[in-house]
């Protein structure tokens, strides 16, 4: 090699050494810290939605909680509302609404079109709203709609929060989704601007009888989805059961007038339990665990399935599966266009575009144990665990080996292995650079951030930690619109910590 040529060598790997510092120097800079904030309830706080609810574009925080009063067989139950002012939000709510006890389920929507959502609630007679006046809800319950559904009774000591309320055809206005015994009644606004029924559709819902001592009757409610299933740019109506989906094409235009009250059977229909490719053996003594997901894998306008088969036969060492089903101009192949087979895997994974190219990458969260890990966990208490991330192809398949993986440690319960109750989200960037990083509790009392970067995957050498005390009941969201991801916490399992919310604001300072 020629002086010249040499010297142009040199000058380029002192430049992009150079370049690889700055960058881990800029990444240091950007080191997000947290304030923390305390919402304070009465009774014990059950579930958080962070929506904008009064139309002006900051995030407003929506908390059920209850409170016992021995010997009352009942829960008092309430609904408060922190609206946010200036990025912030006052300790005590806002307007807390005392919930009658005949309140079954509730939802979220909009009755008028506007950019304020009204809080629905169905008691076994129809649907009751609660609409918003200047600065607060209305206290008095205003029925839209009489009529019967599924639902008959309430929880006495809890309210829980169902979906029905949706948008379906796209005006702005929430149509009601309400099920009965075998169909799914979906009522619409007419021109007076009262509720009525729109259409029927016939479902197939899962009903199971027990007999073992007392007669139990449970019924399983389909999961109700709007996606675009034929690239028609007009959402379809999809109903997941466990593993069938049945799909109601909506057509943008309709051919003549229809009753209503005709039941509509779905137009294509799936039962993915039928696709059981090589099942283990002791699948009869424990059987897999299945989860069914529709979403646009490749981003071609077609809704795509995933279907994932989890042997929980094996403890130490089990094979599973995850089906990939490509939409080809509406319909789905038998066979599935690719599966995946992966080692000590729970079903527990997250899809989500990790590079992004577009395309919806995988990752599954694994766990091997052998007899030396087993007895770390016993003496520490803490498990290893890995995400194992398969990045789409430009041709839509997955390698058949992980692409990338990023191990971690954290502190776990027996019951808890295989991450059922993880404190973990995929969804933040925390500290602005615009890349999403990955936010895990790694300890009792540690929230550890491994910060993301152009490939698609995760550092684990630059962690941000944060002390506080963890929970799955984690939402990590923008509250405060200054381009860095925050997150919410709430604890209806700690006694101590159960009648509070923990918000961490991130700020970009100083490392520490």
């Amino acid at each position: 090699m020629d002086f010249p040529n040499r010297i142009k060598m040199e000058f380029r790997i002192v430049l992009s050494v150079m370049l690889i510092l700055s960058c881990r120097n800029l990444h240091s800079q950007n080191k997000p810290t947290f304030t923390q904030h305390v919402l304070r309830l009465e009774g014990d706080v059950q579930d958080a939605v962070c929506q904008d609810l009064n139309g002006d574009l900051a995030e407003d925080i929506l908390v059920l909680h209850n409170r016992s009063r021995f010997p009352e067989p009942y829960a008092e139950r309430y609904l408060s509302v922190f609206l946010q002012k200036n990025g912030l939000w006052n300790e005590r709510p806002t307007q807390t609404l005392h919930l009658d006890h005949d309140e079954i389920v509730f939802d979220i929507g909009n009755t008028d079109g506007d950019s304020i959502c009204d809080l629905f609630f169905l008691k076994a007679d129809g649907v009751y709203a609660r609409k918003w006046t200047t600065d607060h809800y209305d206290t008095a319950l205003q029925c839209i709609l009489k009529t019967p559904s599924i639902f008959s009774a309430p929880d006495p000591n809890k309210l829980c929060r169902y979906t029905f309320a949706q948008d379906i055809d796209g005006d702005a206005v929430s149509e009601l989704v309400l099920p009965q015994t075998h169909t799914l009644c979906i009522y619409a606004k007419d021109s007076q601007g009262t509720y009525v029924l729109s259409k029927s559709l016939w479902i197939s819902p899962d009903i199971e009888l027990n007999t073992s001592e007392n007669l139990v009757f449970s019924f399983r409610l389909p999961s109700f989805q709007l996606k675009d299933f034929n690239a028609d740019k007009t959402p379809d109506l999809l109903l997941l059961s466990q593993d069938r989906l049945d799909v109601y094409i909506q057509h943008e235009n309709h051919e003549g007038p229809r009753n209503p009250s005709s039941l509509i059977p779905p137009d294509l229909r799936y039962r993915m339990g039928a696709r059981n490719i090589h099942p283990t053996a002791l699948e009869p003594l424990a059987p897999t665990a299945t989860i069914l997901e529709t979403c646009d894998l490749n981003r071609d306008g077609y809704v795509d399935v995933l279907l994932s088969k989890a042997s929980r036969a094996g403890f130490t060492a089990n094979i599973s599966q995850i089906q990939i089903y490509l939409n080809k101009n509406g319909r789905f192949d038998f066979l599935p266009d690719q599966i995946l087979t992966v080692e000590n895997f729970g079903s527990e994974h997250v899809i989500k575009d990790f590079n992004g190219d577009g395309l919806l990458d995988l990752a599954l969260l694994t766990f091997r144990i052998g007899f030396a890990q087993a007895a770390k966990f016993f003496i520490t208490k803490k498990a290893s665990n890995a995400y194992e991330f398969f990045l789409m192809r430009a041709d839509n398949t997955y390698a058949k080996k992980p692409d990338g993986k990023i191990a971690f440690s954290r502190a776990v319960r027996i019951q808890d292995i295989f991450g059922s109750s993880l404190c973990q989200s995929f969804d933040g960037d925390f500290n602005g650079d615009g890349f999403h990083d990955f936010l895990m509790g790694t300890d009792t009392n540690t929230i550890s951030i491994f910060p993301g970067h152009p490939g698609g995957f995760f550092d684990s050498k630059t962690v941000f930690r944060i002390s506080a005390p963890l929970s799955n009941r984690i939402l990590v969201k923008d509250f405060n619109g200054d381009g860095r991801s925050d997150m919410l916490l709430w604890y209806p399992e700690n006694p101590n910590l159960s009648k509070q919310i923990l918000i961490f604001l991130s700020e970009i300072g100083a490392s520490r």
